[in-house]
């Protein structure tokens, strides 16, 4: 419970007068000169804590004055100390004050009235020591959770053990009392005269308080607490009988009416925290009387005029506090507190009037009213972080059943309780609590947006991150005017932008996308505003929504880190909107547009080679011109366009304007398509041949490289984006640069070890071409010579499985399924590659249902879905659970949309 002390009142002293103000130290000091760099130094040491060092210095203390130094140096450390370590700093503080008060008594020098007083007075600040500081904390804690955190016994140990130090300091100051009138030139020549009076002052006020606290501690049939409550209000009313006025006064009267309440007697007490709440107390005096009288007021069942009370404070931002309410924060806060529990107080004693009343229905209802009222209260406590999680969730535990059946419990109930499962780490049983509770008819629409966020928090913290993400996404697009609402966007972002990075699905970047466009609509003062801006487009790209994305590019600023690639995109996005209307269009429409898109990339390509010169980053600027230009030519040669010519003008300036550049395979590609485009097959050799004639062999191996995985990539894409024709088309056209690329490899041994680069290549662009047979030969002899190669297994067991006819032989159907299992039988699959992983799953079980094997599918895929909610993103995702449909129907099985249960699992 040590985040509840991060709310504790200021530590201050009850007395009237400085700490060690000893009647023979007030003379030194008086006589020294203030500004003495010794004593500055001093009294650094104690405020400071050091009291190893000061012990050290002084060899252990020697007088009186050395020893309430040291002593009040342990103190100020004990204070510092985490909670751990705070008993032992206080009990070594102990030792020194007792030390202190020894040397004072049994001090040579001096008058014997004088040490008298010395000895008083040390007696009295270690009482002091042990009520303003020893236990502090331990009350703080104490009066935050009404009792229910807090060492009672220890606490009651600590004020006893104070009072009785007043007691003795009491006992010692009558007769010095006795003889003031007597020995009144003597006692002002010694300088202790108007210390005796201070002293009696000052014993009685802190003796009032350390019995008042002495007896709140105590349980309400303690033994001692009514004597102990009657001696705090004789000694409260002496005071105020013997005249004092100002501050002492008020706070005289406030631990009166504490006292009286404690007994019982509720009016006289109310009376008196009346008289001191006058206009002349201080604010922090002020504002523990408005909660102290509050306390009272509920204690009688004055509700509506406990809350009152309370307003002043209540109506205060503890944030944002002006100067002179900073000393009151603690009782604002304690405010806030009880004007919540207030409600749940009320609740409960209308409850209790419920039975037997011919109104008993309405009673219930209305206690539920305001039952609710408190929690939601409570729950706005809650989320002011900090200490209040923890301070919240005892009230609650106190008023909520958490065990009570589900179906008892009020949303908001379902929601705290579902809260405190999630602090405890019991996330499933929180789960269950939310979903239950969002299942309500007629849910408040405050209410519904925080269960949505805790629910997506719970998720979260469940490791479904895909249904965290859009649990967070629809809170946010649904609740706008929540509060948490912009969190929860932020929080949407985050994790679809992690899922959208790990899956590469265009479904994932879509919703990342959407979740990006809400929070720049719908939160125009958000903290990620600006990294949206840039990450919309992005992601709108990534989702295959081209136009869209061009458009979003076109709003990066100009001022913005990423206005130049920004502009690139945007060019590039031209390309790819285009390219999506293939199937929309007459050949003629589409070959204008295609023809408009290169014109725009040209267009960027020079102005950003122009801009280049004078970039901040040139080296990235010129790369995204070489790009913008291969792509130009890319989309001059696609199907559909075929302006072959146009493509070798747009290239013949590449070498000269981009030396070395890493796209040069890219370009080569494009040159040696374009030249066959126009039927120059002799010259699309050349091309090939004569790049490889002028570079040397270590560099032409990494341009042709690449040049290899361009090809295979733009066949990809197309595929990707719904373009099969075009892709086979292009395949089919690859496979003589590949056949090249290969001889060139193997012409030269110290070449021939980057030879599989282009015979994978090959054998990919046989697959994609649809010559299957052909394929399957290849990739077979590649895995006789690299039987261990991931990537030739995984093509040879797609190409097992795209082979197979529909009522293929088992014999068949179990050889591709071996062919997959062999790859999921590489420990390291699941987690160094885990959409090759998922790919695999869902291959291997699809085979097993055409072998009969229904039952054991559904139940495969029931497990995978209890440790992996997602089964793997898109597009597994979607295939796996259309896959376990057909198979429980298969099996005769209901199928489950959910796991039963989910193992839990320690937040992240």
């Amino acid at each position: 419970m040590t985040e509840i002390m991060k709310l504790h009142r200021p530590l201050r002293s009850l007395t009237f007068v400085a700490l060690l103000a000893t009647a023979t130290l007030s003379v030194r000091l008086h006589a020294q000169d203030t500004n003495d760099p010794a004593h500055t130094d001093i009294d650094r040491m104690v405020r400071q804590g050091m009291a190893e060092a000061l012990e050290a210095r002084f060899r252990g203390g020697r007088t009186p004055e050395e020893l309430g130094w040291i002593a009040q140096a342990y103190a100020n450390k004990a204070r510092r100390d985490q909670k751990a370590e705070r008993e032992q700093a206080f009990q070594q503080a102990e030792k020194r004050y007792l030390k202190w008060i020894d040397a004072a008594a049994n001090a040579a020098q001096g008058d014997a009235a004088v040490r008298a007083v010395a000895t008083i007075n040390a007696r009295y600040e270690y009482a002091n020591m042990i009520t303003s500081a020893w236990a502090a904390r331990e009350l703080d804690e104490f009066e935050i959770t009404a009792g229910q955190r807090g060492d009672r016994d220890g606490l009651q140990a600590l004020f006893e053990k104070a009072r009785a130090q007043y007691a003795l300091a009491r006992e010692a100051l009558i007769p010095l009392r006795q003889e003031l009138a007597l020995r009144e030139d003597e006692f002002l020549a010694l300088g202790i005269y108007d210390r005796i009076k201070e002293l009696h002052l000052d014993i009685a006020f802190n003796l009032g308080w350390a019995s008042l606290y002495a007896g709140l501690v105590m349980p309400p049939d303690g033994q001692g607490r009514s004597a102990a409550l009657r001696d705090a209000a004789q000694e409260f009313q002496g005071l105020i009988d013997s005249g004092q006025t100002g501050p002492t006064m008020y706070q005289c009267y406030l631990g009166l009416a504490m006292a009286l309440r404690e007994q019982g007697r509720f009016d006289e007490a109310e009376r008196n925290f009346g008289f001191a709440l006058d206009e002349g107390v201080e604010p922090a005096v002020a504002a523990q009387v408005r909660y102290e009288l509050a306390r009272c007021q509920l204690a009688v069942g004055k509700f509506n005029e406990a809350r009152v009370t309370l307003e002043p404070l209540v109506n205060k931002d503890a944030a944002r506090l002006d100067p002179e309410d900073q000393a009151s924060k603690f009782h604002i806060y304690l405010a806030y507190l009880w004007d919540a529990n207030s409600y749940l107080i009320e609740a409960e004693a209308q409850r209790r009037q419920a039975p037997g009343s011919p109104s008993r229905t309405a009673i219930l209802r209305q206690a539920q009213r305001a039952r609710e009222r408190g929690l939601a209260k409570m729950n706005r406590l809650r989320r002011l972080r900090g200490p209040w999680p923890a301070i919240v969730q005892l009230y609650v535990a106190a008023s909520v059943d958490a065990k009570a059946d589900l179906q008892t419990l009020s949303p908001t109930e379902l929601l705290l309780t579902a809260q405190q499962l999630m602090d405890s780490q019991q996330y499933q049983a929180a789960l269950e609590r939310l979903q239950a509770a969002l299942e309500r008819d007629e849910i408040e629409s405050d209410l519904n947006g925080e269960l949505l966020f805790e629910l997506g928090k719970c998720q979260y913290l469940l490791k479904d991150n895909r249904s965290a993400a859009q649990t967070f996404q629809d809170m946010a697009r649904e609740h706008k005017s929540h509060e948490r609402a912009p969190q929860a966007a932020a929080y949407a972002y985050q994790l679809w932008a992690e899922l959208a990075n790990k899956s590469t699905a265009k479904a994932d970047y879509a919703h990342l996308a959407d979740t990006l466009l809400n929070l720049l609509e719908s939160f125009p003062e958000h903290e990620k505003r600006a990294e949206a801006m840039w990450w919309l487009p992005v992601a709108l790209q990534h989702a295959g929504r081209y136009a869209e994305a061009a458009e979003q590019f076109g709003k990066v600023p100009d001022d913005s880190r990423h206005a130049e690639e920004a502009r690139f995109r945007r060019a590039v996005c031209t390309r790819q909107a285009c390219e999506a209307t293939r199937g929309q269009l007459s050949e003629e429409e589409y070959s204008r547009h295609a023809r408009r898109a290169a014109a725009d990339l040209l267009r960027y390509a020079g102005d950003a080679l122009a801009r280049a010169a004078t970039a901040l980053d040139p080296e990235s600027v010129r790369d995204w011109s070489a790009q913008a230009r291969v792509h130009a030519a890319e989309l001059q040669i696609a199907p559909g366009v075929a302006r072959y010519r146009e493509a070798l003008a747009t290239l013949e300036p590449f070498e000269q304007h981009y030396a070395s550049s890493p796209h040069t395979g890219r370009a080569l590609a494009a040159r040696i398509r374009a030249y066959r485009g126009v039927r120059e097959y002799d010259q699309a050799a050349k091309v090939l041949d004569q790049y490889l004639q002028t570079v040397p062999a270590e560099q032409a191996g990494a341009v042709l490289s690449v040049l290899a995985q361009g090809m295979q990539e733009e066949v990809e894409r197309l595929r990707e984006d719904g373009q099969s024709a075009a892709a086979r088309k292009l395949a089919e056209e690859s496979i003589p640069t590949f056949q090249q690329l290969e001889q060139w490899f193997l012409a030269d041994p110290r070449r021939a070890k980057n030879a599989q680069v282009a015979a994978f290549g090959l054998v990919r662009m046989t697959h994609l071409a649809g010559r299957l047979d052909e394929a399957r030969q290849k990739v077979e002899k590649l895995l006789t010579e690299d039987p261990k190669n991931g990537n030739y297994r995984r093509l040879h067991a797609l190409l097992l499985t795209e082979q197979l006819a529909p009522a293929a032989p088992a014999a068949d159907v179990q050889q591709a399924q071996e062919a997959w299992a062999t790859l999921l039988k590489d420990p390291a699959i699941r987690t160094q590659a885990p959409q090759r992983y998922w790919e695999a799953r869902y291959h291997w079980l699809a085979l097993a249902l055409r072998l009969g094997q229904a039952a054991d599918v559904e139940k495969a895929i029931r497990q995978e879905r209890i440790w992996y909610s997602d089964l793997g993103g898109p597009p597994w995702h979607e295939k796996l659970n259309a896959l376990y449909q057909e198979a429980a129907q298969q099996a005769n099985v209901t199928p489950q949309t959910a796991p039963a249960s989910r193992p839990a699992r320690n937040a992240p």
